[in-house]
């Protein structure tokens, strides 16, 4: 299989974070985990949409930002429950990095890309036909 012209598509390196004295690498999610994150956050996603405070998320969203975090980290779900305040939260900045730069650098252009082209059918299509009498 030919590599060619796909270098640029490259995941980013990951975050490096430490959890509980450990070092842990916080990389995008993957295609097959990333729906479910982002299905299991939608709740959390619209707050944050709102302009709704982080105390007020936690405290109406803590078991969706928990799933959330098990679905972009190596920790499973009872791991990700028991750390400290301070060890979610820098394992919940670092999901949301990782997986916003995949969105806003790679995944957003290739949208817009794609919608400029749809839009342009869709004009094409409403525009009147001229007839030849």
């Amino acid at each position: 299989m030919s590599t060619d012209g796909i270098e640029g598509l490259a995941a980013p390196a990951g975050i490096c974070i430490s959890i509980n004295g450990v070092e842990i690498s916080i990389v995008p999610a993957a295609i097959s985990g990333l729906g479910a994150m982002l299905r299991d956050g939608k709740a959390v996603f619209a707050a944050m949409d709102n302009d709704v405070s982080m105390a007020e998320i936690f405290a109406n969203h803590t078991e969706d930002l928990i799933t959330v975090c098990a679905h972009g980290s190596p920790l499973r779900r009872d791991q990700v429950s028991e750390l400290s305040g301070c060890d979610f939260m820098t394992l919940l900045g670092a999901v949301l990095e990782a997986n916003l730069d995949f969105f806003i650098r790679q995944l957003r252009p290739a949208m817009d890309k794609m919608m400029t082209k749809l839009l342009g059918l869709v004009s094409a299509l409403d525009s009147p036909q001229q007839s030849s009498n």
